[in-house]
């Protein structure tokens, strides 16, 4: 899957989803819309007539996506995992990653494929799944039904969606090192103003989420704070740091810098009702994990999830809109952008008629 030039900028402020911090999560300055590699997402779930299942999950693409993702699977746990490295017709490694469960009839299925980390499995990519054995007089049925949680985006990426798309309007393709003073300046304010305006979104999510919630004034003081400590961000040398391939550590270090500041912002307010500091905490705890939720999606809108669906018997109905079943095999392909907002769910029945 193919990046733009912008893309790429904020790809080298990326941090990995797996050691972010509370400080790093809270304010990566207009470095973590981090659009990585594609990466591909293929599950497979074979149900055997007695009801016992099988799913293999594998994870394709850069190393770094797959192992610092999401889906990191329980070590130790119930998965067996494997991982295979190899190199693409580009000469890039690929490392294809392959976790394999088996589900006794009746037992749950797993619901996230984030392993022992609490945080990270509330903020990953969740669904349920139900299968069914429906004895009949002309036989038995199956039936299977997913349901990929909704992601929350509109909320924080409308207004990321639409920065981007002006700034594409305005440059296209045209590559950062081609670019005059003024236009690079003009990318740095643009990356300035996306992460503003994500970390106001998150912050009011967080706000909402606290006990007790902000009150108005409260919320107002908050977002004025955290634009204010943006706007203290030097376009100039933004654009030192972007053009230089050795500044991975003073980028790291400005982050801390404006972390710092947001946090000292966020607790001047807050903690002027509360003399202990905990809604400032609650604040910066919930922020964090909003931070974390939003950086998953983001990193799902990259990646080509496909699902196949191995049932005994003859698929008699489903919801799949790729491809007809063959026999008791059906199969679904849909984009990480396909969670937005709304659950995906996925269907599909078989029949066994009795011998």
């Amino acid at each position: 899957m193919g990046k733009n030039h912008l893309d790429t900028l904020l790809e080298k402020l990326a941090m990995p989803i797996s050691q972010l911090s509370i400080k790093q999560t809270i304010v990566l300055t207009a470095a973590l819309l981090a659009a990585t590699g594609c990466l591909k997402r293929r599950e497979t779930i074979q149900v055997q007539p007695d009801g016992w299942s099988r799913i293999v999950v594998e994870l394709d693409g850069d190393p770094q996506d797959v192992m610092e993702g999401d889906a990191s699977f329980a070590d130790p746990g119930p998965w067996s995992v494997d991982d295979e490295f190899r190199t693409n017709n580009d000469g890039e490694q690929q490392l294809c990653r392959t976790a394999i469960l088996d589900i006794a009839p009746g037992a749950p299925f797993p619901t996230h494929y984030a392993g022992n980390d609490e945080e990270l499995s509330k903020a990953s990519l969740t669904m349920t799944t139900e299968l069914t054995l429906e004895q009949r007089p002309d036989g038995t049925y199956y039936h299977f039904k997913r349901v990929y949680h909704r992601r929350a985006w509109a909320e924080v990426g409308y207004f990321r969606t639409k920065l981007m798309e002006e700034h594409a309007t305005r440059f296209g393709d045209k590559d950062f090192e081609d670019m005059d003073r003024d236009e690079r300046l003009e990318v740095a304010r643009t990356l300035i103003n996306v992460e503003s305006t994500k970390t106001v979104a998150l912050s009011q999510k967080a706000a909402r989420a606290i006990q007790p919630r902000l009150n108005q004034l409260e919320w107002l003081a908050v977002r004025q704070g955290i634009s204010q400590a943006f706007e203290n961000i030097d376009p100039a040398r933004m654009v030192e740091l972007l053009g230089s391939p050795d500044s991975g550590a003073e980028i790291q270090a400005q982050v801390r810098l404006i972390s710092e500041e947001i946090e000292r912002r966020i607790a001047g307010i807050l903690d002027n009702e509360d003399a202990t500091g905990g809604r400032t905490q609650a604040f910066l705890q919930q922020l964090e994990f909003q931070r974390l939720a939003f950086l998953i999606s983001e990193d799902l809108n990259d990646e080509d999830l496909e699902f196949t669906l191995k049932l005994p018997g003859t698929i008699v109905g489903h919801n799949s809109l790729n491809e007809a079943p063959e026999g008791g095999s059906i199969s679904w392909a849909f984009g990480g952008g396909a969670l937005h907002d709304r659950d995906h769910v996925l269907m599909a029945s078989s029949f066994v008629p009795h011998d």
